[in-house]
């Protein structure tokens, strides 16, 4: 009777990924979303907040999705503001950028959440100080050289993969 192999166990083979492939053990969007949303959640005037972490190749990117209740002007920049510093602090990988939309009201966030948002964000950018370029439908984008500009570097590894 031949002997089959066991299958190799998860840490296992994360360890040899490790010393086989120099690799490092990327770490779940579900996790990155968390830690984000979790932040985000405590920026005064953010009712309700969702996000997510989109990869491409090596690059990762943020949806952050805002519920507001009815800030507007000079609150609702604010709110945006706060919610962008806490989101690139949360992350626990580097982020080329972190786009925000946002909802007035309290909902509905996560899978539900409307990616386009209800709020058209673009006639903050002048108060934020950014770019023309920062606005794209109806969300604000931040690159990441403008978000370590405004919030400070970070010091994450990158993925290699």
């Amino acid at each position: 009777m031949a002997r089959r192999a066991a299958p190799i166990g998860g840490a296992l083979a994360g360890a040899l990924t490790l010393l086989l492939g120099g690799c490092s053990v990327s770490i779940e969007p579900a996790a990155i979303e968390s830690r984000v949303v979790a932040a985000v959640g405590r920026v005064d005037g953010v009712e309700a907040a969702a996000a997510r972490a989109v990869a491409s190749g090596l690059d990762r990117r943020l949806v952050v999705m805002l519920a507001v209740g009815s800030a507007e002007g000079s609150e609702l920049a604010t709110i945006v503001d706060g919610a962008a510093g806490a989101a690139w602090a949360a992350s626990p990988v580097p982020v080329v950028e972190i786009s925000i939309v946002a909802k007035s009201g309290d909902g509905p966030t996560g899978a539900q959440a409307d990616v386009l948002g209800e709020i058209d964000l673009r006639p903050l950018i002048p108060e934020l100080g950014l770019s023309e370029s920062a606005g794209e439908l109806r969300a604000i984008r931040m690159p990441a050289a403008v978000l370590e500009e405004r919030y400070g570097a970070r010091d994450i590894p990158r993925e290699e993969g």
